[in-house]
């Protein structure tokens, strides 16, 4: 069984001889897909490196074991703390970043781990009417929700057992690890049951708002270190550019420019970390022409200057 990583093979090293993909928004897989049988269970601890935006075609769940870089799912940021649990639904366009403190557990299986007769293609909604243990997919970014210690510690006991039950071959094997995976599942659903269907019941946005919001997230992962427009967004949604401004403002509470402008600025941060490019090399490879503007945006952004951001990190101090 082979490990499965979250994060994409071509990362930008600090000796810069790999760059992100350009496009289209790469699709990730950690193993021949033939089987439709997928399951792997992995710690992460001491990894880091730039990591563009990306997708899966299969399941992932991330479990935190402390404080992490914000990452991205979709067009929301998100800050994981400690507990925190991140449900990634296959070709979800979204943004992890490891520095080598974090910790966490990561899961990636295939829906024929859980039900094997279950077509993957169909909508997520439909799919979790069919199989109500993925109903945590469908709230992939529970920043709000993190697990208490003790159901941390309850939900690292079940992830150890995964973890040694995909190591084990023989009778009944597979059989026993897919078992495993739906305690897991069935464990968050029970943990975050009433949030759950508080969600359902207040957040009233309705499937199709939900598409084109995927659509432009998808549309944003490949092109915002491009010339993004808000008629290109639209098309992508599509939608009118008006009625993507208040779908937007509506479920993340930001413009267009806005969500671009925090893309460009979390690739630059991890850049000028993880490379040794300059600033006006790191400006023009996350979609900023004038190096002087980047300086500005960037220190707008963060407070500090992105030498002096550099500085900070490479000594192992806090970044301002």
């Amino acid at each position: 069984m082979r490990s499965a990583g979250p994060l994409p093979d071509d990362v930008a090293r600090r000796d810069g001889s790999s760059e992100p993909p350009r496009d289209p928004v790469p699709v990730r897989a950690y193993a021949a897909p033939a089987s439709g049988r997928r399951l792997a269970v992995r710690r992460v601890e001491g990894e880091s490196g730039v990591y563009p935006p990306h997708k899966h075609d299969y399941f992932q769940i991330l479990v935190f074991l402390g404080p992490a870089p914000a990452g991205r799912i979709g067009l929301k940021a998100v800050e994981p703390g400690r507990g925190s649990v991140w449900c990634i639904a296959p070709m979800t366009p979204h943004q992890v970043r490891f520095e080598p403190d974090t910790r966490c557990w990561v899961v990636a299986f295939d829906l024929g781990v859980l039900r094997p007769g279950l077509g993957a293609a169909a909508p997520l909604a439909d799919l979790v009417r069919r199989a109500p243990e993925l109903t945590p997919f469908l709230h992939p970014g529970l920043a709000d929700d993190r697990l208490d210690a003790r159901g941390l510690a309850a939900v690292e006991r079940l992830l150890r057992g995964l973890e040694a039950d995909c190591r084990r071959t023989g009778l009944a094997a597979r059989e026993a690890a897919g078992a495993g995976l739906t305690l897991l599942l069935a464990t968050l659903c029970r943990t975050f049951e009433d949030r759950f269907a508080d969600r359902a019941r207040g957040d009233g946005a309705p499937a199709q708002a939900e598409r084109r919001l995927a659509r432009v997230a998808a549309y944003l992962a490949d092109a915002y270190r491009g010339e993004v427009t808000l008629a290109a967004a639209a098309a992508a949604a599509h939608v009118t550019p008006t009625h993507l401004c208040h779908l937007l403002k509506a479920h993340t509470g930001k413009t267009l420019g806005g969500i671009v402008t925090e893309m460009r600025l979390d690739e630059a941060r991890q850049r000028l970390v993880y490379t040794d490019a300059t600033i006006a090399e790191i400006a023009f490879a996350v979609g900023y022409g004038d190096d002087k503007y980047f300086q500005r945006r960037f220190r707008r952004a963060t407070g500090t200057t992105p030498g002096q951001f550099r500085a900070a990190r490479r000594r192992g101090s806090a970044a301002p």
